[in-house]
């Protein structure tokens, strides 16, 4: 049986690159009832969840560190969900040292369900050290806003939570309980 391999936008690679995007193909079976992905197609998508995962991570350094600081509970909030997103140390330090650029900003994603996991995430390490700064509070308002989701997305967002803060304690805004040190 003969394939037929369907090159991105038609066309076959450049010869000076190796790209992995001009490298992406689909063998495609000459049987219509038949189509088999080429294992090319099949890293390309696994790449874009690990890149999707690695923005979400670094979304959540970016902030974490929107007060300034970057205390002990929110390291470990960002440590324990980088572990879950499925990624290393490295990403980690590759997340970190973004935050700290002078390019450090919120990439959002495009997806519903994506956009949905960012905000409850960032409500997290938002209130990892029980004290919630202007600053924060303003970065989850322009994400929200660009997102374009309503006070009502974002009360079945806050409903749709655990309690957050130690061991569920009521979080501490920083604006009307001033004196409060973390």
């Amino acid at each position: 049986m003969s394939r037929r391999i369907v090159y991105m936008h038609g066309h076959p690679p450049p010869r000076y690159t190796n790209a992995g995007a001009y490298r992406l193909c689909v063998a495609v079976a000459m049987s219509p009832s038949r189509v088999t992905v080429h294992p090319t197609l099949w890293n390309l998508m696994a790449d874009e969840s690990f890149i999707r995962r690695k923005r979400h991570l670094q979304n959540l350094v970016v902030m974490a560190l929107a007060d300034g600081q970057l205390g002990e509970r929110e390291v470990n909030v960002v440590a324990d969900r980088c572990i879950e997103l499925g990624l290393s140390e490295i990403e980690l330090h590759e997340a970190i040292r973004y935050s700290l650029s002078d390019d450090a900003a919120l990439e959002l994603p495009e997806d519903p369900d994506d956009r949905e996991a960012l905000m409850k995430d960032l409500i997290r390490v938002m209130a990892a050290d029980g004290d919630l700064q202007e600053s924060e509070k303003r970065l989850f308002a322009l994400a929200a806003a660009r997102m374009n989701l309503t006070p009502e997305d974002l009360d079945r967002l806050l409903a749709s939570m655990p309690p957050v803060g130690d061991a569920g304690a009521p979080v501490q805004d920083s604006e009307t309980d001033e004196g409060s040190g973390s």
